[in-house]
């Protein structure tokens, strides 16, 4: 059997005497340089999956200029490099855990924090909630953060997490902005203790300094504070009852039924059993009570679940797909959100091949395809953790590359919406008629000559914010090939011109719209539209197009021919 070269590596810092103490002890600018060098060999030599979204020669660019940097920086900036360079793969699983918050911290890191917690509301980023000695600044939009605006503060940070789409970006940012080490090594920061908060609150501008305070646990669940903790969040100043996704949060499953709505509300925040009940015995008794009442829509609200086990995702799929009175379209919804990752992402696209929910909410944190389980390696001298993953999760399609699931019905929290305990997508869910597709609507329209207020209609959806991620590209796409299959010529030639009109980026639509006019027999038309398309998509769609250019033009040519005749 071979050794491991990684095994080698540390055998040989053990032989030179390098035992893995605490962060600070000991440790000079050789011997992190020697955590480095060990890092970039194990990733290198053991963890090369990990070159997923950036190159090898780029992440070794960026590893160098940290080595040449380390015997001018700081021990806290030393380590946000290290957390920089592990990020740099862009994976959500894979990271250097120096988050002030975490219930896993080490305990050599020292890392500190400003104890406030912001949001990226739709409307601005606020302090959702602080310790009592900032009450103050509870409620306030964040104008700047010590030396940057908040904009320019949360881009300073970005390199440091490892974020793989923009959603487990805004997800992650309010942790990594209340860090003092974080904040001073990205240059957000002159002073390692204490810091100016500028924030809007009241119409009024204030300043609040902030002091920053040892690490500890975070003091609640899913990123909602208690307020037993010594902590004041936003709403507590809010006369309305709290929003369902918010009830029972010492509960990892809760479910309640809203008899006037005919409707099952299950929120499902972690993949994990509880203590006293498992998964598969909380959802048993949820479809037995679906069964054996009078309900009509089921609501899962996943926007919490930041993963756990997925092998418990088991009984919650079988369940839905089995529950025929609400696994219907129209009657089953999803909600999904920034929150919604790793083990939760794969019971998204169970749900989302074998039910027939909506999903509705926000994009999830999670590619469809990724990257997840870690294994925790110690650099040698520091002792540092690092978390590496090495198993593929393929639920979707290999070729499936989509950064998110995203929601059919998308929905944004905005700060008023918070602080009033108003869940603006459970009132969408109450409120939802279930319509007839926007594809058969516009059938109906196109075949009774009204293809101007199909257009209409059309236009109007895609306007529609709610319906931002929703492409209808391919919808209509099918739509014109069924007309084409009916020989309905005219109205599978208007739906492939709206598209062309709607998606003009997309080469596939110009292609569409040529067969259905080389299909009519507007053969110069046919190839105006064969050879856009050919010039927007030369190797993917364009192959297509420059066969059937070809086709046609001899098509032409023995057709003039034969005329000549």
């Amino acid at each position: 059997m071979k050794k491991s070269h990684v095994s080698a590596v540390i055998a040989m810092f053990l032989l030179w005497g390098y035992a893995s103490d605490s962060y600070s002890q000991g440790m000079t600018a050789e011997r992190w340089q020697e955590d480095l060098q060990y890092l970039r060999h194990l990733i290198t030599t053991e963890r090369s999956n990990l070159f997923h979204t950036v190159t090898r020669e780029e992440w070794e660019r960026q590893a160098d200029s940290l080595y040449a940097e380390i015997p001018n920086l700081q021990r806290h900036e030393i380590i946000v490099g290290m957390a920089r360079l592990v990020s740099a793969f862009r994976i959500g699983h894979t990271h250097l855990p120096i988050q002030p918050w975490r219930r896993n911290a080490h305990p050599d890191l020292n890392f500190h924090r400003f104890p406030l917690l912001t949001y990226v509301f739709s409307d601005g980023v606020f302090v959702r909630s602080a310790k009592e000695k900032y009450r103050d600044a509870v409620g306030g939009r964040i104008l700047k953060i010590g030396n940057l605006s908040i904009e320019e503060a949360m881009e300073a940070v970005r390199p440091v997490i490892p974020w793989e789409n923009e959603q487990y970006f805004l997800s992650a940012v309010p942790y990594y902005l209340s860090c003092p080490e974080v904040l001073h090594a990205q240059g957000v920061i002159d002073d390692l203790t204490t810091t100016n908060l500028t924030i809007e609150k009241d119409e009024k501008k204030r300043e609040i300094l902030l002091e920053a305070e040892s690490s500890g646990p975070f003091p609640g669940d899913y990123g909602m504070v208690h307020s037993e903790a010594g902590w004041v969040d936003a709403r507590y100043f809010s006369d309305n009852p709290e929003p369902l996704y918010l009830k029972n949060l010492d509960r990892h499953h809760y479910y309640e039924y809203l008899p006037d709505h005919k409707l099952v509300y299950v929120r499902h925040s972690q993949v994990r059993n509880e203590n006293d009940e498992t998964i598969e015995q909380f959802f048993g008794r949820v479809m037995d009570f679906v069964n054996q009442n009078d309900v009509e829509k089921f609501v899962l609200d996943v926007r919490l679940n930041r993963g756990g086990n997925n092998y418990l995702n088991k009984p919650v799929i079988v369940g839905l797909i089995g529950m025929h009175k609400i696994n219907q379209p129209g009657q089953l919804f999803t909600i999904i959100g920034r929150q919604t990752f790793s083990a939760t992402q794969n019971l998204v696209n169970e749900l989302e091949k074998y039910t027939e929910t909506i999903f509705i909410g926000e994009p999830t944190s999670e590619n469809v395809n990724f990257w997840g389980d870690t294994r925790q390696y110690e650099l040698p001298n520091s002792g540092l953790p690092v978390r590496l993953s090495w198993l593929w999760w393929q639920n979707l399609d290999p070729r499936d590359d989509r950064p998110w699931t995203a929601p059919e019905i998308a929905l944004d929290l905005s700060f008023e919406d918070y602080r009033n305990n108003r869940d603006p997508v459970m009132a969408e869910i109450l409120n939802f008629e279930n319509l007839q597709p926007l594809t058969e609507r516009l059938r109906d329209l196109f075949l009774s000559g009204e293809s101007a207020e199909a257009q209409q209609k059309a236009r109007a959806y895609i306007a529609d914010s709610r319906h931002r991620y929703d492409s209808v590209e391919d919808d209509l796409n099918g739509l014109g090939y069924d007309l084409l299959d009916e020989h309905r010529l005219d109205a599978a030639i208007d739906v492939f011109r709206l598209n062309t009109e709607l998606y003009p980026h997309s080469a596939n639509t110009y292609d569409s719209l040529a067969e259905g006019l080389w299909k009519k027999g507007l053969l110069e038309a046919a190839i105006e539209n064969y050879e856009r398309a050919l010039q927007m998509d030369p190797g993917g769609v364009g192959v297509n197009s420059a066969r059937m250019l070809r086709k046609i033009r001899q098509q032409m040519k023995e057709s003039k021919k034969a005329n000549a005749y």
